[in-house]
């Protein structure tokens, strides 16, 4: 478990999905960036778009960009939690895999979310579509973050 849980427990906020990131974490007006990929018009566009309004892939895309990961992955473990290996866009597991790639940092803030994934990381390793780069992804998390301590 991340370090100091007892000290970082604290009443997550239910997130208000009927705003957009832009509004919620006060980056309005949002500037265009003057390099256009299709990866940062889609983040640009996602990060005014409501909350409820969001497909998994949309998570999928903001998380593993790192992307407010304290407003969208209690949105994304939900629908992990009903099926860990969910394919957002790409494959079985990318959705889980995007919610992985947060930093150590993130996990140790967030204890909650931490025993939440790490379940779900640990159902995906029973499932049969596994892919080879989500095990990975698990691994790595697992050696990033450490065990569970309840």
């Amino acid at each position: 478990m991340p370090k100091g849980e007892r000290d970082r427990r604290k009443k997550r906020r239910e997130v208000d999905v009927g705003q957009s990131l832009a509004q919620l974490h006060h980056l309005l007006p949002l500037e265009p960036s003057s390099f256009r990929s299709g990866l940062i018009i889609r983040c640009e566009r996602l990060l005014i778009t409501p909350l409820r309004q969001f497909e998994p892939g949309d998570l999928r895309v903001m998380l593993h960009q790192r992307f407010y990961p304290e407003t969208l992955v209690p949105l994304a473990l939900p629908l992990l939690e009903g099926e860990p290996l969910l394919a957002a866009e790409l494959y079985p597991g990318d959705l889980l895999s995007s919610v992985l790639h947060q930093t150590a940092d993130f996990w140790s803030d967030s204890p909650d979310l931490f025993i939440r994934t790490q379940a779900v990381a640990d159902q995906a390793l029973l499932g049969a579509e596994l892919f080879e780069s989500t095990r990975r992804d698990i691994e790595d998390f697992k050696a990033r973050t450490g065990p569970v301590s309840r």
